[in-house]
């Protein structure tokens, strides 16, 4: 290996960032001889001590591919701001320690000149952020101004990038800068586009159409209604088309088989529909869309990313696809964890949505006792006998609600339709007789199935814009969330709303203690998500129980514990018993950056968690992939 080379390699793979080359660029040049030389060499007539040999040092292959890569890559950007010739792969990992999470909605994006590609990156269920990786850059970097972002989205002119947090639809400068909120939005909307007039598009919540919002700010004004007659739950998944008033959407009716993608015109507001599909995206003549994969798996949510020729100048569209992306990460809301550019760069996540997602019995010490295959799992809830745990369990078909004997890890189908007014979402509840339980289908119903797994359904109460989480202490009531902003309770008889918690603060998680006292929940008035609990009823008093940031509380039967999820721990907080609310110091239970949800068990020594993440898979990133895709829709036309 020539010594100008060897060094350049070195330099490159130094442990500490200072020590690497400042660019890409820089490294580039140091490989082709060029430039000042470097650090390891540029001090003359000094010996350097000697190096172990460069192929002897662990992980070099891979770490020389990257670089090297990267190189590839800062060339084509340095050497033109159109479209590459050639077609450039290279694989996008998160920094150590963090792992590409993917939540809700679709969380990769990739800037209109396909020079940047933004995703969300985690390490425990309380630290998110979004990072954003320069394509002439060695690492990634986080975005200030992110924590806890989702579903970004860049402006047409790449300064900007749109995102949902907190509650909210916010933007923020990548040259630096404060976010700044623009609407409100839930953290599981479905998708937002920012279109060249300067507006954002985006799904407020389930069971809507499109809403339109300026990008400074403003009242949102609705684009789309579904046509409930036809089966059209919502509208999701907007994708605006560059240089066209044009957005690209999802028609929903349930489940990813069922979806349809479609075209709205910004100034007419005509639907024109495209044929099958979810999660459409466009570049260069070439409609881009998502389907679920055959013969998979129930759960794995493995997709393929399809191509077709389209003209968004008339809203027309070739009906044949050609699958151009195997492997594809497809989720079962119909989000495709994929992006393309305006010029036609890709970014994608492949693998399975479901991960290695996996129940869990755990006692209070940590240890783990894993339970039936892996899946996409939803939030857990035990039996008041703890016998069974019943949850929503995601397929290719939808969701349905499944239950586990604990002792027997036999799997029980409650539902069967999961799609539509019935297919389920969020959470099940459990009657306090354990004879039935409750959950929110994707119609916004609560409705109640039998627990012997007879199929037998009926209709508690209708919560279009809220979501279920535990009773009332009476059994006559639901607390929910509207839209995971504002805390109320429904009664069931008169489907009537009061408002609990509403703040200027987006609220959530919901739980009542066992004697229906006091009620906690999760609230980021502090800047960050904690646990606060409040007096229900003739109690009255509000307080802060969590110390350095917590979600996801739930009490222990007895009433005399509450325990929450803080960065990368499970904590229990001592309750003392009496008519007043008095809570002791946080105590860490077992450290833990793996669980997604979970349950605690009536008998109050283990719980029941879903557990699993997305360590170490890296984003996929294609220079030039609508003209690999025009290619292959050439070739089938052949």
């Amino acid at each position: 290996m020539p010594p100008h080379v060897a060094a350049a390699v070195a330099q490159a793979l130094e442990k500490l960032p200072a020590d690497r080359f400042a660019t890409a660029m820089q490294f580039a040049d140091a490989l082709a001889g060029r430039g000042a030389p470097s650090r390891s060499t540029a001090a003359a007539g000094v010996a350097a001590p000697a190096a172990p040999p460069l192929w002897s040092r662990p992980a070099l292959p891979w770490s020389i591919a990257a670089v090297a890569t990267v190189a590839a890559a800062s060339a084509w950007l340095a050497a033109s701001s159109t479209r590459p010739s050639a077609i450039i792969r290279l694989a996008v990992e998160p920094p150590a320690g963090w792992s590409v999470d993917i939540p809700t909605g679709r969380n990769v994006a990739v800037s209109p000149d396909g020079r940047h590609v933004v995703y969300r990156a985690a390490r425990s269920t309380l630290e998110a952020m979004l990072y954003l990786r320069s394509l002439n850059q060695l690492d990634s970097r986080v975005i200030p101004g992110t924590v806890d972002g989702r579903q970004p989205f860049f402006s047409p002119d790449g300064a900007w990038l749109g995102f949902i947090a907190a509650g909210k639809l916010r933007k923020v400068p990548l040259a630096g800068g404060p976010s700044a909120a623009i609407t409100d939005a839930p953290d599981d909307a479905r998708g937002a586009t920012w279109t060249a007039d300067h507006r954002i598009v985006f799904n407020s919540r389930s069971g809507a159409g499109l809403m339109v919002v300026a990008a400074s700010g403003g009242s949102p004004q609705e684009l789309t209604i579904p046509d409930s007659a036809a089966g059209e739950i919502d509208h999701r998944w907007p994708a605006a088309i560059l240089g066209e008033r044009v957005v690209l959407f999802t028609i929903w009716r349930g489940s990813v088989e069922t979806a349809e993608i479609a075209a709205v015109s910004l100034k007419t507001g005509q639907i024109r529909r495209l044929g099958a599909g979810t999660s459409p995206q466009y570049a260069n003549g070439v409609l881009f869309s998502a389907r679920s994969e055959t013969g998979r798996v129930e759960g794995a949510a493995q997709g393929v990313i399809t191509a077709a020729e389209f003209d968004p100048t008339d809203l027309t569209s070739a009906r044949q696809h050609v699958t151009v992306v195997e492997g594809a990460i497809v989720k079962t809301g119909g989000a495709a964890e994929y992006a393309v550019s305006s010029i036609g760069t890709l970014a994608y996540l492949p693998g399975s949505f479901a991960g290695d997602r996996y129940l869990a019995l755990v006692d209070r010490r940590g240890k783990e006792l894993r339970l039936g295959e892996s899946g996409d799992y939803h939030p857990p809830a035990v039996s008041p006998d703890g016998s069974m745990v019943a949850f929503i369990h995601g397929g290719a078909s939808g969701h349905d609600v499944w239950m586990l004997e604990v002792a027997r890890g036999r799997m029980i189908r409650v539902t069967f339709d999961g799609t539509a007014e019935t297919g389920a979402r969020s959470r099940v509840l459990w009657a306090r007789d354990g004879r039935w339980v409750a959950f929110e289908t994707l119609a916004g119903l609560v409705l109640r199935a039998a627990s012997d797994g007879s199929g037998v359904l009926d209709t508690i109460v209708r919560t279009p814009s809220g979501r279920p989480w535990t009773w009332t202490s009476d059994g006559t009531g639901l607390y929910v969330t509207r839209d995971d902003v504002d805390i109320w309770v429904v009664q069931l008889e008169s489907g009537h709303a009061q408002p609990v918690v509403t703040t200027s603060f987006p609220e959530s998680h919901p739980a009542l203690s066992p004697d229906g006292n006091w009620l906690a929940y999760e609230s980021a008035e502090a800047g960050r998500s904690e646990i606060y609990v409040i007096g229900v009823g003739e109690h009255r008093g509000r307080w802060r129980v969590s110390a350095e940031g917590g979600s996801a509380p739930a009490w222990a039967a007895s009433g005399r514990e509450l325990f929450y999820q803080a960065a990368r721990a499970l904590v229990s907080v001592p309750i003392a018993e009496g008519s007043s609310f008095r809570a002791g110091e946080p105590r860490v239970l077992f450290a833990d950056s793996t669980t997604q949800s979970y349950t605690a068990l009536p008998d109050g020594q283990g719980f029941i968690m879903v557990r699993g993440a997305f360590s170490g898979i890296p984003l996929v990133v294609v220079h030039n992939f609508s003209s690999e895709a025009r290619e292959r829709l050439a070739q089938r036309g052949r």
